[in-house]
Parts: C-alpha cells; sequence; structure tokens
C-alpha cells in the first residue's frame, strides 16, 4: 500500500459471532452423546470454568441473564410491596425481573461518565420500602461498587450485579459480579463469550440453603439436582420454580468459547487501546468516549488489578444532532455503528416508575447521543484500520486516511 493511496472502502459489520473448530467439535460430540439435554457433562464443565473466574463462587447455568436476574430476586425473597432500585439506562430484563417477582422497580440516573449508578443515587433514592439494589455494570465498568456493597451490607440490603456485560472486568482484583449477593451474566450472542442464548447465576456468600433453593427454582421446582447427586432415590415437586436450565449443546458450544477466554480478552483490548489512541489525537470538541478505567488502556505500567473485559467501544456526543449527522455518516461510509439502550424512564412501561426523590433528565439524552462502534474478537487488521481511516476522516474531515498515517 503506497502512503498517498487510501483504504478500500468496505462494509464492516458490528459484531461477528468469534467460533473454531473446538466448537464445532464439542457440537459433534455432544450430539453423537445421545444427551442435549439439561444439566449434562458440558452444563458442569462451564460451571467449574466459570466459578475459577469468579473467585470460585457457586455457579448455576441458565437459560439467559434474564432467568439469572428473576431467579435472584426470588432467591432475595422480594416481593408485592417491596421497591427494587435500578438504574434507568439499563435493558428492560432488570426491571422485569423485579416485576415478575411482584415487586416495584424505582428508577435512578446513573453517573454520564461512567454510565452506572452510584452511591450517592441509590441514598437519594432509597425508601423504606427499598430491599434491594441492582447495580449494572455498563461496559463491563463498575461505579462505586466496593462502596455499594458495603453500604447494603450496613443496610441491610440484598445487592444484585447484573453483570451481563462484565465476565471477566475486575475491581482492585476482585471480579464483577462477585460483590453482591448474587451476580447474573448473559452468553447471549453478542457477548464476548457466547452460547447464543445463555445466563449464569453466583450465589456469593455459600448459603448451601441458598444453593438448594437455586436449584430447585432452576429444576422446575423439584430437586431434581440432588436427585442426580444421589442425595435421593427420587425427586419430586418442592417448591415454586421454572425451566431455567439450558440445553447442553448450548453448552458444549460455550465451553470451548471459554478456552479462549484470555485470547478474546487480549484481541479485543488492542482494538479499543487503538480506538481511544486515535481519540486522544484527534482531540474532538464535545466528544467524549469510553477509556476503561484510568490508564488502563494508554499506560504500559497501569495496574491490572483494576480492569474491564473490552466489551463495548463507544462515543457519546454533547448534541443530538452532533450524534445524529454522525451515525448517518458511518453507515453511509459502509461502517456499521448501532445505538443502545433507551433509558427506561423514557419507555412506554418505565415511565411509570420514576423515582420521586431523584430526577432522571440528565439520562434523557443517553439513547440519542451514545454511539457503539465496530468490535469484536475475529475482527481482522485490515477491519479496524479501514473503520479507523473512515472515523479519522470524518473528524478532520479531509476526503482520504492511509494506514501508515493512522498506525
Amino acid at each position: 500500500m503506497t502512503k498517498d493511496k487510501p483504504l478500500r472502502k468496505e462494509h464492516t459489520v458490528f459484531h461477528k459471532i468469534s467460533y473454531g473448530q473446538n466448537e464445532l467439535d464439542n457440537l459433534r460430540k455432544t450430539l453423537e452423546s445421545g444427551h442435549i439435554g439439561s444439566r449434562g457433562r458440558n452444563t458442569i464443565e462451564v460451571e467449574v470454568k466459570l466459578s475459577k473466574l469468579l473467585d470460585h463462587k457457586k455457579v448455576l447455568m441458565t437459560t439467559s441473564c434474564t432467568a439469572a436476574l428473576e431467579m435472584a430476586v426470588r432467591l432475595a425473597k422480594i416481593t408485592v410491596g417491596d421497591e427494587v432500585i435500578v438504574p434507568t439506562y439499563t435493558f428492560p430484563s432488570t426491571a422485569n425481573a423485579v416485576l415478575i417477582n411482584g415487586a416495584t422497580p424505582v428508577l435512578a440516573p446513573v453517573d454520564l461518565s461512567s454510565l452506572c449508578i452510584t452511591l450517592d443515587t441509590i441514598k437519594q433514592v432509597r425508601t423504606s420500602r427499598t430491599k434491594a439494589v441492582m447495580v449494572v455494570h455498563y461496559g463491563g465498568m463498575s461505579e462505586d461498587i466496593e462502596a455499594i456493597s458495603e453500604y447494603c451490607k450496613n443496610e441491610n440490603l440484598v445487592l444484585i450485579e447484573d453483570a451481563a456485560q462484565a465476565l471477566g472486568s475486575s475491581y482492585h482484583g476482585k471480579p464483577l459480579g462477585t460483590f453482591g449477593d448474587f451476580g447474573c451474566f448473559s452468553f447471549h450472542q453478542t457477548k464476548n463469550e457466547t452460547s447464543g442464548e445463555g445466563g449464569a447465576l453466583t450465589i456469593n456468600h455459600g448459603d448451601e440453603d441458598l444453593i438448594k433453593s437455586a436449584e430447585i427454582i432452576l429444576e422446575k421446582g423439584t430437586n431434581r439436582i440432588a436427585f442426580s447427586r444421589g442425595e435421593y432415590d427420587m425427586y419430586e415437586w418442592k417448591s415454586i420454580g421454572s425451566s431455567y436450565s439450558p440445553s447442553d449443546l448450548l453448552m458444549a458450544f460455550l465451553s470451548a468459547q471459554l478456552d479462549e477466554f484470555i485470547d478474546k480478552l487480549h484481541k479485543r483490548k488492542m482494538q479499543i487501546k487503538k480506538y481511544i489512541e486515535v481519540f486522544e489525537a484527534l482531540k474532538v470538541d464535545g466528544l467524549s468516549y469510553f477509556i476503561g478505567y484510568q490508564d488502563e488502556y494508554l499506560s504500559e505500567t497501569s495496574s491490572m488489578m483494576t480492569r474491564s473485559n473490552a466489551h463495548l467501544f463507544y462515543l457519546r456526543f454533547d448534541t443530538t444532532h452532533d450524534a445524529d449527522r454522525f451515525y448517518k455518516a458511518m453507515l453511509e461510509d459502509e461502517v456499521e455503528v448501532r445505538k443502545h439502550f433507551v433509558p427506561l424512564h423514557q419507555s412506554a412501561m418505565g415511565c411509570q416508575f420514576k423515582s420521586a426523590q431523584c430526577d432522571l433528565s440528565s439520562n434523557d439524552q443517553l439513547f440519542d447521543r451514545i454511539i457503539r462502534l465496530p468490535l469484536y474478537s475475529d475482527r481482522s487488521e485490515l477491519e479496524q484500520l479501514h473503520d479507523l481511516s473512515v472515523l479519522k476522516n470524518y473528524f478532520t474531515g479531509l476526503k482520504s486516511c492511509t494506514a501508515e498515517e493512522i498506525i
């Protein structure tokens, strides 16, 4: 490539599923085994692998993070008349888990720099009916999680971590999803590691009675898991539950995904590092962007005890006009970008759950002004250089930009 030749224009996608021969081999072996239902060998194997990643907490695989959240709320004995503090900037599953158990979600604004709720906000929206706090680790990030955890313990509040985007993130050496009473993870196809659909629940304080209750809820209200361990001669209906346990075929795929965990994490981090380097050089007014924790991507000597999992990279514009113009320009240049959550308080369902103690207007423009950029594990260097060239051309107004100039 000559210095003056621009990178060729080509369509790049926002996300691709990364998989290889190991995933295919695992699927074939599982099909040949004759067991593709729940609680098979692969499911147990994945639970062990995740427990090692998550500070050796008790892990139960679920059909989705939504299912894990519903289980966590039920296990916390949250019910009619109780309130649960939930960030407004989240996916509806977070609030639905509260509603499906008969309680009321109370929406709280997120901090605009971290896009997470803070301890100060929790204190502000708490009422005498507050039973629990659900924090969402947006983009694998956390805000005040140690302080929030300590506060919840002291105030006898249940802490549920929606860590759908946070597997692999840690704060002061402790994995996100293990600070609260429960952690809930996602393996949806958009996540770093995926089974297409899937989730996990962690029970973080080693309460054996709570673990037994979780196993019963997971398996349709029966003691089937204890039966499979030889603890009973037969299994029976013991309590309210649902079909929350995933197919072992999905877990076969996920098991192979987890074997590449470190390699994929490194690849994603290198892509974010490139994004940040470009925007640091551009110094665009009216624009902020994902930077992870302090110096995480820019300093070679930064501590890895506090780190994000490189799940996403976003731009946040100061005005909706600038965001819309950028969004349209990227699509015209065949760079697939995405907007993200509509704040719950702006939705037809969520508007009824605004906190009376807290103004949510600061979060009104988050959907309009946050644009996520392409990021996935198997993204080639050429694909990223193309996207970086388009980005730099857009923000500088240049007609072309070579890979050599970006590097």
